[in-house]
């Protein structure tokens, strides 16, 4: 397979190091930028992702951690508005409760997942806002964050439908038994 031609980076904003691989923004100071973690046990991973994602103009890479309790723990300091949480080896159930413990504000997005009804819907119950495909690319990755930070979520028709056809917890054993008056 050849690749012909790569993605245009001269348009892509400037970065600086904090410290670390933390990364902020300098060429758009005034605009409001998506505040990224990313949170994955492959370091490889992390940095990937924060290269590819952190030269895009609408997202800044706040910071980048493992899935131990101290790399969970930084999630907090970092406030950030996402986080990209690599699923891939973890329960994703247990790990977005224990992030939205430390950083109940941000949205969580899981990567990758297989479009399969019910680990979506585990994903949506454990506090995750969206997920990006394991089939994604970089496009699609950008924009499920970007969709997120703005309170849309895209999915295949499959989930949308599996999603309508599917009632909800509070209609699956209705109560009716009578109230006893006190």
């Amino acid at each position: 397979m050849a690749v012909i031609g790569g993605p245009d980076l001269s348009d892509r904003p400037q970065l600086v190091e904090d410290s670390g691989l933390q990364l902020r923004s300098v060429s758009h100071p005034g605009i409001r930028n998506l505040r990224l973690v990313i949170a994955s046990s492959v370091r490889l991973m992390r940095e990937a992702m924060a290269a590819a994602l952190g030269g895009c103009g609408s997202v800044v890479v706040a910071d980048v951690v493992d899935l131990s309790p101290v790399g969970i723990a930084r999630i907090a300091d970092a406030e950030p508005d996402v986080v990209l949480v690599d699923i891939g080896e973890a329960n994703p159930v247990a790990l977005g409760r224990l992030i939205k413990t430390v950083s109940p504000a941000a949205k969580l997005v899981a990567f990758p997942l297989d479009e399969i009804d019910e680990r979506v819907f585990a994903c949506a119950a454990a506090g995750f806002s969206g997920y990006v495909p394991r089939d994604s690319g970089y496009d699609e990755l950008h924009r499920v964050l970007i969709d997120t930070f703005e309170g849309r979520m895209h999915c295949a028709p499959h989930i949308a439908a599996a999603m309508f056809n599917r009632p909800p917890a509070s209609c699956r054993k209705p109560n009716y038994r009578k109230r006893r008056p006190l």
